[in-house]
């Protein structure tokens, strides 16, 4: 499981709270079960926060407090996801299990720095791209209000998600994506 988190600087405040509290409780909890998993951070550039094989650990547990303070920093003032995605999912890609999931949680729509706008990273073409040539399940979560056109770019997503409500409402969906992972094989397109 990849959790791609956007850094971008329309996630300061409470957003990025919450999404920071949601990704420390299951980075536990995947951890406990075994479940390789790596959490991503970007912005104009990606943030390695959980590698692969790493556990859980208060070094860990640290770095990743840097998601709060990166929503404030120059590189926020983008939100590349088109090549954060490329990104992830060929990181994704090399890891042996069979089921392999991306959870990308944004509040915002795509805003590529001069470094990241090339048509190779339009997200549209990018997600598309990603459903028709790998058996990643990826699924796109909007978070906070007026997040509707994460519906747009993913074929799988739920948006207009309350800051409070994503601790339980992602793990609801981890838990389903691990319980019944071939209820994601619909989205493809």
């Amino acid at each position: 499981i990849t959790l791609l988190v956007d850094l971008s600087g329309s996630m300061r405040g409470p957003k990025i709270q919450e999404t920071f509290q949601a990704a420390i409780v299951l980075a536990e909890v995947l951890n406990r079960l075994s479940i390789r998993t790596e959490i991503l951070g970007f912005n104009e550039e990606l943030y390695d926060y959980q590698l692969f094989g790493k556990a859980m650990s208060p070094e860990v547990r640290e770095q990743m407090g840097g998601m709060l303070a990166e929503v404030h920093t120059p590189s926020a003032a983008y939100n590349d996801d088109g090549w954060a995605l490329t990104q992830a999912v060929e990181r994704l890609q090399t890891q042996k299990e069979r089921e392999k999931f991306l959870f990308v949680l944004s509040d915002g729509q795509p805003v590529p720095s001069a470094v990241h706008s090339g048509p190779e990273y339009e997200l549209s073409g990018v997600i598309d791209h990603i459903m028709r040539t790998t058996t990643i399940k990826l699924i796109g979560l909007g978070v906070g209000p007026d997040t509707g056109h994460v519906g747009k770019f993913y074929p799988y997503s739920i948006a207009n998600i309350g800051v409070a409500d994503m601790p339980r409402l992602l793990a609801d969906l981890i838990r389903e994506a691990i319980e019944h992972s071939d209820r994601f094989d619909t989205i493809r397109l």
